[in-house]
């Protein structure tokens, strides 16, 4: 795995922590869940900068040249950028840091709980769709070179009269 896409795995793995984080609103406190919010949003925009080449090549030509696969990439990314958006603006709206006076609080949170629960199932898709990316580059990150004594020899398995050339009989 090169640098590009260790950090790109990084950041999927960060991000995707960060909104499971985010979503359990009794786990973290009010002020935690906001800023966790703030700053998943930010590392969203990240990705979403490290992925425009693939975004804006596919936006362009969508309908006439991908495959039915980049075009559900495609549509996974969509409506979890328009939930993300969602999230970030109804739990804006109703933060403590504007502190606004809501009349219709209530619905602002059912917009806010609803698509989070959306977003989230877009998550686990789009982790799903991914998967085998994701498991090579888990078994690339894990898998041990080994060790040159468990090795086998090469001698024996070249026969007796290469092993007495070796050992210089």
């Amino acid at each position: 795995m090169n640098s590009s896409q260790k950090s790109k795995w990084w950041l999927d793995a960060i991000l995707f922590s960060g909104f499971l984080l985010t979503f359990f609103l009794d786990f973290t406190g009010l002020i935690v869940h906001q800023w966790l919010g703030m700053i998943a949003g930010a590392l969203a925009l990240v990705h979403l900068a490290m992925h425009w080449n693939w975004v804006k090549a596919l936006t362009l030509k969508y309908w006439k040249f991908t495959n039915h696969r980049s075009q559900l990439y495609y549509l996974v990314d969509l409506t979890l950028f328009a939930g993300l958006l969602t999230i970030i603006g109804t739990g804006l709206v109703m933060s403590t840091w504007l502190n606004l006076t809501l009349v219709n609080y209530d619905d602002w949170h059912t917009v806010h709980v609803v698509s989070s629960l959306i977003t989230l199932a877009m998550l686990i898709i789009k982790v799903g769709l991914h998967w085998r990316w994701i498991a090579s580059a888990l078994r690339s990150r894990t898998q041990k070179p080994a060790p040159a004594l468990l090795l086998q020899p090469q001698a024996q398995t070249n026969g007796r009269r290469e092993f007495l050339k070796v050992m210089g009989v």
